[in-house]
């Protein structure tokens, strides 16, 4: 996690403590632990209460079941015909009827069983629809189907994070409410004893930093869960962090390793205190309750730290739970400069993405390196060989909507430069939005509009989405991290809101071929000739227009930023305005290699705003300029987002 800064140190002043725990306002768990669901929102979605699957992922030829809670709000019994279909982009692949009677104000569960497709590892869009018995449609929802064959889904990885491991956690409940968030890997947050020792092998429970209960037994149950899910957990540790009392413990490492904030080693006087630190003095934690005073940082490219590291803390982890990979932290480029213990410069990024692999093969698993801020980014992207790249992005460096694009184009040009591949690795990108409304709601400074903001959470999704990435974005506890604190207070989100985002994450899984997997930014144009404003600079009040290609498909995104005042994604106030929907687009999608045709050549648009994300044909007339052979066509709606696809043959 990134370093903290004055505005987080503040936040700290919430923590309670309460009958020898620490919890934050507005997040005491409810009795049990038991995860709550999400739903779709029943002022949208009368009929259909949730669509979610039996695992989060399937292998090619897996046999799973489409899991719907069908819900009626009438006062009589409705004797439904549910149809549930699976498409592969445009294609339809299966489609199934199911006859179900939902009681009075009632709810029922059906289950409709598939066999996962076997076309290699792809995202299908599932579409179900509820009819009456005269047939008529009443409601239509989507859902999504992953299918990979890697154990850690590095094709397509979403990572999301749990964060409370008391004795209390209902493993189950807790582990499909991730999957009907379409998670598909699990970070275990604050789990660990100690940044630097692994616990004691007869130690039961502990109390994580910010002083939480650890049960040893809870994260035996959750791993179990999230297995019996498909779903690989990775054990978050930082790569060079102690607590500030190490000195004092029986098993600490060395003074010699340390990273220092002065040049007290030439001296030869070098002392704990020298040492670079987090976060800095006056401020410290112990007064709020938690287990250190601050963390005390060591040089990770020491080879000392780093046998230490790997021996006192990872690897006992790895062997004393069936964790599946080391999600290696760091807080990103320090904040001043930092030496060694002889007074040299340190530049303790030079080795992160060698260490972290170097790591695997020692720990019998892989190993995911956190690059804040881009911190060792361009490492691990060209020579590092983690499964896939991670990067926790921030406001301030990387403020506007076009430079999340820019994060992954230039991941995947280093990543084609290194020689990592056609495709290229996956990135995730965890992020926060809001936090200026959290913090002033936690502290009660603010009581009215409390809530995430929807248009702020839907543009930056699909942004991140457009771009290539994930943004990983859903605590264990809440919906959309508004709070670097994974464990800490986060706003809640509306039912409209819960409903949308729902249908985004399905809607990017169930067309993750095209979004990810190598899609790369193109140098064709698409240009809108009539009914909006827009262009490819991504500015505020316009429609932001991004071409995109991959073998058989050119691609066109809009996002739409008509009506917004600010083209800043992380929206740290609250204020982002709904974009204005427009109608009616007129448009051309430039593209290369044999002309189109009509009868042979698919245009089709889908959005997660409109039709539960289905794809839906244009028709399109071609012609040729300046810039090229294009297609024109007019989009008929525009809400958040539409993506725009035309079939130039030869892909699959």
């Amino acid at each position: 996690m990134k370093r903290l800064f004055p505005l987080l140190c503040a936040l700290l002043v919430l923590l309670l403590v309460a009958a020898g725990f620490v919890f934050i306002p507005g997040l005491r768990p409810d009795p049990g632990h038991a995860a709550v669901m999400p739903r779709l929102d029943p002022a949208t979605h009368p009929h259909i209460q949730l669509i979610t699957t039996d695992k989060a992922v399937y292998v090619p030829g897996e046999r799973g079941t489409v899991l719907v809670t069908l819900r009626n709000s009438g006062a009589s019994k409705l004797n439904a015909l549910v149809e549930t279909t699976i498409y592969f982009n445009a294609a339809k692949l299966l489609e199934t009827t199911t006859y179900a009677r939902i009681e009075a104000f009632g709810s029922t569960p059906l289950m409709v069983p598939f066999t996962a497709p076997d076309k290699g590892e792809r995202g299908y869009r599932i579409a179900v629809t509820v009819k009456n018995a005269r047939g008529t449609p009443l409601d239509t929802a989507a859902g999504a189907l992953d299918v990979q064959k890697s154990e850690l889904h590095a094709r397509f990885p979403r990572q999301c994070w749990i964060s409370h491991w008391d004795g209390k956690v209902d493993a189950v409940s807790l582990i499909a409410a991730q999957v009907a968030w379409h998670c598909n890997t699990i970070q275990s947050y604050a789990s660990y004893y100690r940044p630097e020792l692994a616990p004691p092998s007869s130690l039961d429970s502990w109390r994580s930093l910010s002083g939480l209960t650890v049960s040893r037994a809870a994260i035996r149950a959750l791993i179990g869960a999230a297995h019996d899910a498909a779903m690989p957990v990775g054990f978050f540790q930082a790569t060079g962090e102690a607590y500030s009392n190490w000195p004092s413990q029986s098993i600490r490492p060395s003074l010699a390793w340390g990273s220092f904030r002065n040049r007290c080693g030439l001296a030869g006087k070098c002392t704990a205190d020298d040492m670079d630190q987090s976060p800095k003095q006056p401020d410290n934690w112990t007064k709020y309750g938690w287990q250190a005073d601050h963390l005390d940082f060591f040089d990770p490219c020491s080879k000392g730290w780093q046998d230490f590291l790997l021996f006192h803390s990872i690897k006992p982890m790895m062997e004393q739970f069936d964790f599946d990979f080391w999600q290696a932290d760091t807080v990103g480029a320090p904040v001043q400069p930092t030496f060694d213990a002889q007074g040299r410069p340190l530049d303790t990024v030079r080795c992160l993405a060698d260490f972290t692999t170097a790591a695997q093969a020692r720990l019998g698993r892989p190993a995911i390196l956190n690059t804040v801020s881009g911190w060792g980014l361009d490492d691990a992207a060209g020579k590092g060989g983690q499964p896939y790249l991670y990067r926790e992005t921030w406001d301030f460096d990387t403020p506007y909507y076009p430079g999340l694009n820019g994060v992954v184009a230039g991941a995947a040009e280093t990543m084609r430069k290194g020689g990592r591949g056609r495709a290229g690795r996956a990135i995730v990108q965890p992020a926060y939005i809001n936090r200026t409304l959290a913090e002033n709601c936690s502290t009660h400074e603010r009581t009215a509009g409390c809530v995430v903001n929807p248009p702020a959470a839907l543009l930056a999704t699909a942004m991140f989405a457009i771009a290539g990435s994930t943004w990983m974005n859903h605590p264990d506890q809440g919906c959309i991290m508004t709070n670097v604190f994974v464990e800490g207070y986060h706003l809640p989100c509306s039912p409209g809101l819960v409903d949308a985002l729902l249908s985004y994450k399905a809607f990017e899984v169930g067309y993750q071929t095209l979004l990810r997997d190598g899609t790369r930014d193109s140098t064709l144009p698409c240009t809108i000739t009539r009914g909006a404003k827009g262009g490819a600079v991504g500015s505020a009040g316009e429609v932001y227009l991004l071409g995109k290609a991959r073998a058989g498909f050119q691609i066109c995104h809009l996002l739409n930023l008509t009506g917004v005042s600010s083209n800043v994604w992380a929206d740290l106030d609250g204020t982002k305005e709904k974009p204005t929907q427009l109608g009616a687009v007129a448009m051309k999608l430039y593209y290369s290699g044999s002309q189109v045709q009509n009868a042979r050549n698919p245009l089709w648009w889908a959005s997660p705003d409109h039709a539960a994300g289905a794809a839906q044909l244009l028709a399109y007339t071609t012609g040729a300029d300046g810039g090229g052979n294009y297609v024109a066509f007019t989009l008929p709606v525009l809400g958040y987002w539409d993506m725009v696809v035309l079939e130039t043959g030869g892909g699959g």
